[in-house]
């Protein structure tokens, strides 16, 4: 499976910097989807940082937002799960 990195062009950032993102939280954050979607935010900014927004087609546009959404809404539910629970589920075991 990590044979394929070596045919990533890691000499145009543009392409290198989202193939690694999701190469690097894909196992650490145990989702496909978030490595996927990180990916997608991380290219779609990076065109528009250089200046090549005519180059994104918008369904990579959507996409990107849409990811941005759903991550920004499982975030905002996550915290709030965190300030609900009882005392001793918030104290950690040593």
């Amino acid at each position: 499976m990590m044979t394929i990195v070596q045919d990533i062009p890691w000499t145009s950032y543009e392409e290198a910097i989202p193939a690694f993102v999701t190469l690097l939280l894909m196992p650490f954050t145990y989702s496909i989807t978030t490595g996927i979607g990180a990916g997608f935010i991380a290219s779609t900014l990076l065109k528009i940082a250089s200046g090549r927004v005519r180059e994104l087609h918008p369904l990579m546009l959507l996409a990107a937002a849409a990811f941005v959404v759903i991550s920004a809404f499982r975030w905002f539910s996550r915290r709030g799960e965190q300030k609900n629970l009882p005392m001793s589920a918030s104290i950690s075991p040593i």
